[in-house]
């Protein structure tokens, strides 16, 4: 049986019943994790900010003040 041409370097290939290929490490994870977490959470203080009948999603965020002080930083990391 030859091994799949598609397969990166980094790519682990783990024998057995099934067979699976382990694609992203911890590192990835961590990151697509943190990004998608910041994107929610833009999007709900964003959201917030954008219409008077969704202010109440500042109380995620602690209140107004602590939304309006955070979604720029959250969009740093981001």
């Amino acid at each position: 049986m030859s091994e799949p041409r598609d397969l990166s370097p980094e790519d682990k290939i783990h024998r057995g019943p099934p067979i699976t290929v382990g694609r992203y490490g911890p590192g990835k994870r961590l990151n697509h994790w943190i990004t998608a977490t910041c994107l929610i959470l833009l999007a709900l203080s964003g959201l917030s900010f954008f219409h008077p009948s969704l202010y109440f999603l500042t109380g995620f965020f602690g209140g107004g003040q602590n939304a309006r002080m955070l979604h720029p930083w959250i969009g740093v990391v981001l």
